[in-house]
């Protein structure tokens, strides 16, 4: 990875953290049951080419951030830790036919809608498990938690989508 990839994908992280932190957080829709936590994104567009032991320090790097903001003890950051540990299985699996080409970017124009909104939905949807799973630490509000987790998942795609096809959509 060049010092301008770097450069650009530290930018990417400081915006999706600042919107996450100062705009999207109050950002809650059917009273508390969809929460949207749009910086996933910016982890689940990190380039292929990035070893996993640094996808989880990175995870670590940004779930920590969020916790400090919502000062939730950990949750956060043990959430992207396990996302960021799953992400090259999950790309695995969802290999295309032809595999990937050389150094090939993450985002809707470049991946196709199918192909995206897999690989999205799949590991939104286990951060968000897991973080509303731990956040209730109660196998009483197990049901909730999963509920919540569903929807929420749904809420952050749709904002995930939205800011693809806002931002992202010249990359091909």
């Amino acid at each position: 990875m060049d010092s301008r990839t770097i450069i650009r994908q530290l930018i990417s992280c400081l915006i999706y953290i600042l919107v996450q932190v100062f705009f999207i957080r109050h950002f809650v829709l059917f009273d508390g049951w969809a929460v949207c936590y749009i910086y996933v994104g910016f982890l689940l567009m990190l380039p292929f080419e990035i070893d996993t032991v640094i996808l989880i320090l990175i995870g670590a790097f940004v779930g920590f951030i969020i916790d400090i903001f919502y000062d939730t003890l950990g949750i956060h950051t043990g959430a992207c830790v396990f996302i960021m540990f799953l992400r090259p299985y999950v790309i695995k699996i969802l290999n295309p036919r032809g595999g990937y080409e050389d150094n090939p970017i993450i985002s809707l124009s470049y991946m196709g809608i199918s192909w995206y909104l897999s690989y999205i939905f799949i590991l939104i949807l286990i951060h968000h498990l897991v973080l509303f799973i731990v956040e209730a630490s109660s196998f009483t509000f197990m049901l909730p938690s999963i509920l919540k987790a569903i929807f929420s998942s749904i809420f952050t795609v749709l904002m995930l989508m939205v800011s693809q096809f806002l931002f992202y959509r010249n990359q091909k």
